[in-house]
């Protein structure tokens, strides 16, 4: 007999060394979450409230043209950019022009219409439970105003369950 141990002629498995992700990659990633922590941080439109939006829409019907020019973009989540251009004269909507064609009047977006978009907002989010005049569950609502006329420049629904929403008014023309 051999004092010989059996050998095991089993093949050993192959492990493959843990790799840790490349330096460049942690890198890039700490730096895109440190863009979006200054982003959101530094976000500049206030919150709408009720109160603000009742102040707004008051100044817009006291100081409004009958005639004017405006353009202005929309944006919502997973959707292209919309952009328009409206003109209205003497209280009506003239011409309507959405993405550089002529398109059929969307009561939405000549000024009068931008106020009932906050409203309805401002109507959905108070409606939802754990809302804070302006914060519903899951979104944040900002808007910043003229302030000669009032009107909205500025309309965020900032989202996380529903659609995010951006509308900016980008020129505004009153007519004399």
């Amino acid at each position: 007999m051999s004092s010989e141990a059996p050998k095991n002629d089993a093949p050993k498995k192959a492990t493959k060394p843990k790799r840790r992700p490349p330096v460049a990659v942690m890198l890039t990633t700490a730096i895109v979450v440190l863009g979006i922590i200054i982003f959101v941080s530094r976000e500049r439109t206030p919150l709408l409230t009720v109160s603000e939006f009742e102040q707004r829409r008051a100044q817009w019907q006291q100081h409004k043209p009958a005639s004017y020019a405006v353009k202005l973009s929309v944006s919502i989540t997973g959707r292209a950019t919309e952009n328009y251009e409206i003109e209205v004269r003497n209280g009506r909507v003239t011409s309507f022009v959405l993405n550089g064609r002529k398109g059929a009047y969307n009561e939405h977006y000549p000024i009068a219409g931008l106020f009932d978009i906050l409203e309805t907002e401002l109507e959905n989010a108070s409606a939802r439970p754990g809302s804070n005049d302006g914060v519903p569950e899951g979104a944040i609502l900002r808007a910043s105003f003229d302030t000669k006329f009032g009107f909205p420049l500025t309309f965020k629904r900032l989202a996380t369950k529903t659609k995010s929403c951006f509308i900016y008014v980008t020129e505004f023309i009153p007519s004399t």
